[in-house]
């Protein structure tokens, strides 16, 4: 009589398990699929150049921390403009870059969508 019930836990987890599985593995991939095809649409876009100045910097470090060596971060680097036009917005740079931008720095941003590409420092400093 037990031995039949162990059965039939074990035939609900066999059953449960995969689906859950599955939808886990469906979320993953829409995301991912979600993500690209955004980056494509932003890709698509005309590149842009507009007086900028840089109003600040940030950062945000993900960590996976736990009992394994198997932990570790991504740090991801965020600049806000000010544009000619006085509207504020914020791009996320790549790491390469980060380093040679400055809080009040003045030139030109190069952008593509919500997409960074470049920023270049006006030598002179003349406000936009």
């Amino acid at each position: 009589m037990g031995f039949d019930s162990g059965f039939a836990s074990q035939g609900f987890m066999f059953s449960v398990v995969p689906i859950f599985i599955g939808i886990i593995f469906v979320i993953v991939i829409g995301t991912v699929l979600v993500r690209l095809l955004n980056y494509g649409k932003q890709k698509t876009k005309p590149k842009e150049t507009v007086g900028a100045k840089i109003i600040s910097k940030r950062q945000h470090v993900w960590s996976r921390s736990n009992n394994s060596s198997m932990g570790g971060s991504r740090t991801t680097y965020y600049a806000t403009f000010e544009l000619e036009c006085g509207n504020r917005v914020e791009y996320m740079v790549p790491s390469n870059q980060i380093g040679i931008l400055a809080e009040g720095d003045v030139g030109t941003l190069t952008h593509q969508g919500t997409l960074f590409v470049e920023f270049s420092r006006m030598s002179n400093y003349e406000e936009y």
